[in-house]
């Protein structure tokens, strides 16, 4: 699904992407500081790694990507994953943290900047599989599961 995969692929590390995209034009071996982020990319199917560690996609994963990879795509993708490493560090520092907490976090990095409204639908977009935190609808804090 599309949708699907927008937020899924989003919410990825750049570094992943990169991977993603490398593979995309040529089937490649990653480098062996690269793995982890191959191995991401092969649990979750959007790649797989062949038993000599060559990095590949799917031909209709190839399609999907090439379609969904847009200006406004990849402005959203920097907004997700960084979301992803805050929601990463909140876990870890903090374990239950007010949203507010969260997008101070956000808003620190230079260029970035969120409203509540923005970072609520982000969070509830963001796969629930992909971080241990949530946001209840109506909440104000997020919380470890």
């Amino acid at each position: 699904m599309p949708t699907v995969m927008r937020r899924r692929i989003a919410a990825l590390s750049p570094e992943c992407r990169t991977l993603l995209e490398h593979a995309i034009k040529e089937p490649f071996i990653p480098a062996p500081e690269e793995m982890e982020d191959a191995m991401c990319l092969h649990e979750s199917d959007y790649a797989f790694l062949s038993k000599k560690n060559q990095l590949d996609v799917p031909v209709d994963v190839k399609k999907a990507y090439e379609k969904l990879n847009t200006p406004e795509f990849r402005k959203y993708a920097r907004k997700m994953s960084w979301l992803s490493q805050c929601l990463d560090f909140g876990e870890a520092f903090y374990g239950v943290f007010d949203k507010d907490v969260l997008r101070k976090m956000f808003n620190v990095r230079k260029g970035f900047h969120i409203s509540e409204q923005e970072l609520e639908k982000m969070c509830n977009e963001f796969p629930a599989d992909m971080t241990e935190c949530h946001l209840e609808a109506g909440q104000r804090f997020l919380y470890s599961q």
